[in-house]
């Protein structure tokens, strides 16, 4: 839908707007300067708060960091939503836009698109029967007070008057948007945007779909090799499932009763049908990094009996998407007598928006989390038999329908119609239109019912589309106090699901939470025939009692890195697609060469693990490299510099930055040329071998330059843990077919040895357009760079303001070391580029023998407020591999404390 001339013209006003901004910043303009830092928070003095029943104390350090102290748990968290609000409201407006699917009410008609997707998942709908069915009368009161307290903020900014920078350009667009009453399901609603971005492997489902129109089952099998248990294991040894309950068996101490508290169908389905599919999905908010498999995360826990402090030390450090403000908000909860009635005294990274803790330390334990990976979403073809009807077992079912308007910023409104299969599964391949134009495209396997007029749709089933009670569970992790109460938490944990890491002073614990789906037929890796109802989940999901958990084990010490938990041997099927376990390997081979070495494990030590930019790979490959004979010394000049590289990707490495392209050309060559557009990266060309018909692979064929069609994010060959297996296991087999490929004179070529020698001398001509054709200039860092962008307008393009607007809110590029495999998981996807495009979020270490001693850091800085001293004052300590001294007790915090703000009682 075209742009109204209302909008049009306010673009106009907006390049004025931000001329004058960007002149009154940067150049010290009373008015611009003004302008900007109106909406900085009060953070020395006392404010009135509505509700509180007595003062609450707000200590800032010199970071900007919030320390709350408060007699009651109400109090405490009314104070938190007044002190986020203070800091991150427009990124929690955004957020909660974004959940509700109503980001064309601020944005326009770009975001219909969005919103449609998002309410046909109807996260919010889901958020609000949590809120009213599932959760505690408890954590309903925390969450009330939360909203109290950002509600209180907002009195004195109506309308979002000198809210932020963001408002102000807003409002040149949209000047009648107003930002509403914070409610609680805003809150709650957040998780389900956490648990979209770490839902396991829906794209993986789409894309074996996909290769399956130009591979059979055995090659696409070598694109998804199964998980090397021998060489790098699994987060615990598997144990027995005895009726509902799992037994360790890697000699952990038993823990009391549980708390209370690939098939062939889904090669039939047409390109068109799920690349519109995957159109949505990449159309979705990033706010966490891409979606499900790849997306990683470090965590591991040290026993004491290890440690040179005697007691356990914890490290975490989750990968996530990059964007300012930082995903993650760094603040303590205090109340100032823990008792029954007031039972918080927590510290660590919460999200702007929701109330408590997610990952941290309260007085008596600390925990972290890493992403399962679990399998908790399953794509169903459904044969749609009529604008309300879809057929089961050869019967017509009744679809549930609702109406959703989507209220668009200068335009009209948009209605959709949702249809929703009897299991809970919404129809999300419905066009966002009101026609419900879906279903032009059938399988066309024998075994699939006639398509008939109205053809087919893909229905999405996914655990967080159920009610679950995780809110609950961040609150009963913030106050536990030992391990069964650790546990009782975690069974609440329903999505998304994770690998939660457990210490307290004298133990170390593993557990994996979250609500994972039983399946009848199929083990969830392609699209199931949802006229089948032999396919669908079963009522319960895994219980519980029967999840993986280690406690005490001998070995001294636990790693998390998104390996496989368990090996097959175990009674359920978590997932296929584990990460690889590439990072899970070379952090226990460090613990192990740490402990041989030095005996014992030090708070340095564990912080310099958190930065190790080995390049696994490498060691494998660069041998094979350095083999090959090179006549041209142009490139020979390049190969050279792997001689004597000690495989580290520092950014300052020139042999990183070569090898890093050999890398990325290595799996063009192999993987790339082979594969449809809809896979490969948009707008990166390639030359590939070309059928005159498509259903007949005999038939003549032609090499031709095919661009891709993909979001580069989410592109394939993404070079990932994923594609070190894949090719790893390929270099064993010299005549491989993937090892053929065109050369760069259309020739097509065989073997090995030939590819690595063309990867290295397209690499060599590569990186001399990018970096220069002095190799002594080149560095892996040039290649290899950050830039955090404010996740709204900071990465809209369309308007020509957008690049000015990008330098007020946006920051960067900075050079990074690290890789996508690397344990310092500066992830960039080789089918597109050398961009980082996520990385460590935050890192931690806590030290159980002395918490003020413990370390933290996090992306960005406390503050949202571009322009602000705490905007992004963390970000160059970060880059470096430091960590901020993180104080707790409230002499160490009185000590650390830069501002203080009282809230007294409104």
């Amino acid at each position: 839908m075209p742009r109204s001339k209302k909008f049009r013209r306010a673009r106009l006003i907006v390049i004025m707007l931000v001329v004058l901004l960007v002149a009154g910043v940067g150049y010290g303009g009373y008015r611009g300067v003004t302008a900007v830092r109106a909406s900085f928070p009060e953070v020395d003095g006392s404010v009135k708060v509505a509700g509180l029943s007595a003062p609450v104390d707000v200590k800032r350090d010199a970071n900007g960091i919030p320390q709350l102290y408060a007699d009651t748990a109400e109090d405490l968290f009314r104070a938190q939503g007044y002190v986020q609000a203070q800091d991150r409201f427009w990124e929690m407006d955004v957020r909660r836009h974004i959940t509700a699917g109503r980001l064309s009410e601020m944005f326009g008609d770009s975001q219909v698109d969005t919103d449609a997707f998002i309410r046909t998942m109807g996260w919010r709908q889901v958020a609000q029967k949590e809120f009213d069915t599932k959760l505690s009368p408890e954590t309903k009161k925390y969450l009330q007070a939360y909203s109290d307290g950002v509600n209180a903020w907002l009195a004195e900014h109506p309308g979002g008057e000198k809210a932020s920078l963001e408002y102000s350009l807003l409002g040149a667009v949209n000047s009648g948007y107003k930002p509403e009453q914070w409610s609680p399901v805003d809150s709650v609603a957040w998780l389900k945007a956490m648990a979209w971005n770490l839902s396991g492997n829906l794209q993986e489902e789409i894309d074996r779909a996909l290769l399956s129109q130009d591979f059979t089952p055995d090659k696409i099998a070598e694109l998804y090799p199964d998980y090397p248990y021998s060489r790098n294991g699994t987060i615990v040894k598997t144990g027995t499932v005895n009726g509902d309950s799992y037994r360790p068996a890697d000699g952990s101490a038993q823990s009391g009763a549980a708390p209370a508290g690939g098939t062939a169908q889904g090669a039939t389905t047409t390109k068109a049908l799920l690349q519109g599919l995957t159109d949505r999905i990449d159309s979705m908010p990033q706010l966490l990094g891409r979606p499900g498999q790849g997306i990683g995360s470090n965590s591991w826990v040290v026993a004491g009996s290890h440690t040179t402090t005697g007691k356990p030390l914890l490290a975490n450090d989750p990968h996530l998407g990059p964007g300012l403000p930082s995903v993650w908000y760094q603040m303590g909860l205090h109340c100032r007598t823990v008792s029954s009635a007031c039972q918080f005294d927590v510290s660590g990274f919460s999200f702007a928006g929701m109330p408590g803790v997610v990952i941290g330390h309260n007085k008596d334990i600390a925990w972290g989390f890493t992403n399962l990976g679990a399998d908790v979403t399953d794509l169903y073809l459904e044969k749609v038999t009529g604008p309300d009807t879809y057929q089961v077992d050869g019967k017509d079912e009744k679809f549930d329908l609702r109406k959703e308007t989507i209220k668009v910023a200068g335009g009209e409104d948009r209605t959709i119609t949702v249809r929703t299969t009897k299991t809970g599964a919404p129809l999300i391949s419905d066009q966002s239109t009101e026609q419900q134009n879906v279903g032009k495209y059938a399988p066309n396997g024998t075994s699939a019912p006639d398509r008939g007029t109205s053809g087919y749709g893909v229905a999405l089933q996914w655990t967080a589309l159920s009610p679950g009670k995780t809110m609950d569970a961040v609150f009963e992790l913030d106050k536990a106090r030992n391990w069964d109460e650790f546990r009782a938490a975690a069974k609440d944990f329903a999505v998304p699901a994770q690998n939660l890491i457990y210490a307290d002073s004298k133990n170390i614990g593993y557990q994996a939470p979250g609500v994972i789906p039983i399946r009848g037929k199929g083990d969830g890796s392609m699209p199931a025939p949802g006229w089948d109802s032999s396919y669908q989940w079963k009522s319960d999901p895994v219980p519980f009692s029967a999840l993986p958990y280690s406690f005490n084990p001998s070995a001294g010490y636990i790693v998390t890195a998104n390996q496989a938990v368990v090996d097959p041997s175990y009674k359920y099927n978590l997932t296929k697609d584990w990460e690889y376990g590439t990072r899970a390997k070379e952090i226990t081979d460090q613990i192990e060469g740490l402990l041989k070495n030095n005996g014992k494990i030090s708070p340095d030590d564990m912080q310099t693990l958190q930065l190790d930019n080995t390049s696994i790979m490498a060691k494998t490959l660069v041998p094979l490299l350095l083999k090959q004979q090179i006549d041209d010394p142009y490139v020979r000049e390049a190969q050279d510099l792997l001689k004597d590289w000690n495989f580290h990707q520092d950014a300052d490495s020139a042999a990183a930055a070569y090898y890093n392209g050999v890398w990325r050309n290595l799996l063009s060559l192999a993987f790339g040329q082979k594969f449809p557009a809809d896979i490969r990266a948009k707008d990166s060309c390639l030359l590939v071998r070309q059928q005159s018909d498509p259903t007949k692979p005999d038939s003549s064929s032609k090499i031709v330059t095919e661009c891709g069609t993909r979001d580069p994010g989410k592109a394939q060959p993404d070079g990932g843990d994923r594609w070190t297996e894949v090719v790893r296991t390929q270099l064993d087999k010299p005549d491989s077919s993937w090892w053929t490929y065109i050369d760069s004179q259309h020739k097509e070529q065989k073997g090995l040895d030939n590819l690595l020698k063309e990867a290295m001398k397209n690499a060599r001509q590569d990186l001399t357009s990018l970096l220069g054709k002095d190799i002594s200039t080149w560095s892996w860092g040039r290649l290899h760079k950050l830039e955090l962008r404010e996740q709204t307008m900071g990465t809209d393009n369309s308007s020509i303001a957008s690049g000015v607007v990008h330098k007020l809110l946006n920051r960067g590029p900075y050079r990074l070391s690290g890789g996508s495999a690397a344990v310092d998981a500066a992830g960039w996807n080789a089918a597109a580029g050398y961009q980082v495009d996520w990385i460590p979020s935050m890192r931690m270490v806590v030290d159980l023998n002395d918490l003020d001693s413990s370390r933290w850091i996090n992306v960005g800085g406390a503050s949202g407020h571009a322009f602000h001293d705490n905007y992004n004052d963390q970000t160059d300590l970060w880059l470096k591999g430091k960590l901020l001294t993180w104080a707790y007790t409230p002499d160490a915090v009185e000590k650390a404390t830069k501002h203080k703000l009282v809230l007294t009682t409104g």
